[in-house]
């Protein structure tokens, strides 16, 4: 019989647990059935908080003793390869944070597991379901914009920057590689690599403001991902004053440069095959109408709507439901992990 009702639990129980917890709630198809925490204490006001029946202090308790579909891996990624492949040997579906795991030999290993015992291993790189990328994919995808020839992407990470100054920092984040650009560096990389769209052949690597720091090992990383036909610049800096992390895509095909914004559904057109005034005129068009988007969503409180865990749950949850492979693919999982191992190999953060 089809399901319907997919039986969750949840794994970790900090901060990003509780945005997860609050997105299943949402969903009228998911049914969290048990959290667990090594802490047992934390584990306990957790299932208290969202009125969860069962609380463990091991997964493999929970897999013994619940009866449940799928699993929230939500723990420090140095521990995802472990628990996913844990939870799917017992034949759970998993959903894991981001970053994914930390080797391609991790990658390539949960991988495996998961096609031979047939469930779903499912990255969260939330920022894809977001309007304004959702809108670009489809975009590229018709090819009325032409094809793509390069990409420019930009991140702060000051935020992190300033939890580190006032330490408060995830203490995992001291020991993971690249620090706090492990961190965060999975969101450049699977926005890019999903509209790029092609292998990538060669990788440029290169830091400014090196630090005697593993968490802040240097003040801005910059990355040139080469293919055949195209290529990608990636930014990624300490050097702003952004109160909020921030990614901002350029994107030039033959017929169009694409300027979005993932976190504010902000996606800005120009069409170079017209004239400049109907140029002027497109792009104005294009500016209006997301500003106008973006003052209602931010009237409705819904300015990160589709940038939510919320909006990645339903995905997972939806493959489960229809038995199908979710939309971001192993392969693309396994690419962003490769090319993240060797730009920490390249700068010798990984030894």
């Amino acid at each position: 019989m089809p399901i319907s009702n997919i039986r969750i639990g949840i794994v970790g129980c900090g901060s990003v647990a509780r945005l997860h917890a609050n997105a299943l709630k949402k969903i009228k198809q998911a049914d969290i059935k048990a959290v667990v925490d090594i802490n047992e204490e934390r584990a306990k006001k957790f299932a208290n908080r969202f009125k969860i029946k069962s609380y463990y202090t091991s997964l493999k308790d929970m897999l013994m003793q619940e009866k449940i579909e799928a699993v929230s891996i939500l723990t420090p990624p140095q521990t995802h390869h472990k628990l996913a492949i844990e939870a799917m040997k017992a034949g759970k579906h998993v959903l894991v944070e981001k970053p994914l795991c930390i080797t391609l030999k991790e990658v390539e290993d949960m991988i495996k597991v998961s096609e031979k015992n047939s469930v779903i291993l499912f990255p969260i790189e939330q920022f894809l379901f977001t309007p304004a990328m959702q809108e670009v994919i489809k975009l590229i995808s018709s090819e009325k914009a032409g094809k793509v020839i390069n990409i420019y992407t930009y991140a702060s990470i000051s935020p992190l920057v300033a939890q580190l100054k006032g330490n408060i920092l995830p203490k995992w984040m001291y020991t993971l590689p690249g620090g706090i650009y492990g961190e965060e560096i999975s969101h450049s990389l699977y926005t890019t690599l999903k509209i790029l769209g092609e292998n990538i052949d060669k990788i440029h690597v290169s830091c400014v403001g090196k630090r005697d720091s593993n968490v802040l090992p240097f003040s801005e990383l910059r990355i040139l991902l080469e293919g055949k036909n195209k290529s990608a610049r990636i930014i990624m800096t300490t050097r702003t004053k952004a109160g909020h992390t921030l990614l901002t895509m350029i994107i030039n095909c033959e017929k169009y440069t694409i300027i979005v914004d993932p976190p504010l559904s902000l996606s800005l057109l120009r069409d170079y095959t017209l004239s400049r005034i109907k140029q002027a005129t497109f792009f104005t068009k294009s500016f209006l109408s997301n500003i106008f988007n973006n003052i209602i969503s931010a009237i409705t409180s819904k300015i990160y709507e589709g940038c939510s865990w919320e909006a990645a749950n339903r995905a997972f949850i939806k493959s489960i439901i229809e038995n199908r492979d979710p939309p971001i693919t192993k392969e693309e999982a396994r690419e962003w992990v490769r090319i993240t191992e060797l730009i920490w190999k390249t700068l010798s953060l990984i030894r």
